[in-house]
């Protein structure tokens, strides 16, 4: 709604009321775009694949589903290795929140 001055100020009532119902929208927005955009700056997308960049390097995050395919195809293909050998290739090689305790406690 906009405020139209040639209107009594009755008739913008309409106005002002949505756009203080809609003030903390804004704000909540405005609030969410700055912490995403700090979250934001340690990725980049380059031909369509996320990357994140860690203390160890750059690093690929792969999709939800592949996670799962990639800790299976460690652990089959690569070998039985303990979990600080194991933790360390893929760590060398992928990124994606928490994989340690997940991946410990599975």
């Amino acid at each position: 709604m906009v405020i139209d001055e040639n209107q009594p100020f009755e008739a913008n009532l309409n106005a002002i009321a949505h756009y203080l119902d809609n003030l903390s929208i804004v704000a909540l927005a405005i609030s969410i775009t700055l912490e995403l955009k700090k979250k934001a700056k340690d990725f980049l997308a380059h031909d369509e694949r996320l990357l994140c960049r860690t203390k160890y390097g750059i690093r690929f995050v792969p999709h939800t589903e592949m996670r799962e395919d990639i800790l299976k195809g460690l652990h089959d293909e690569v070998g039985h290795w303990y979990f600080n050998s194991t933790y360390s290739f893929l760590r060398d090689l992928f990124w994606w929140p928490i994989y340690g305790k997940k991946w410990r406690a599975s």
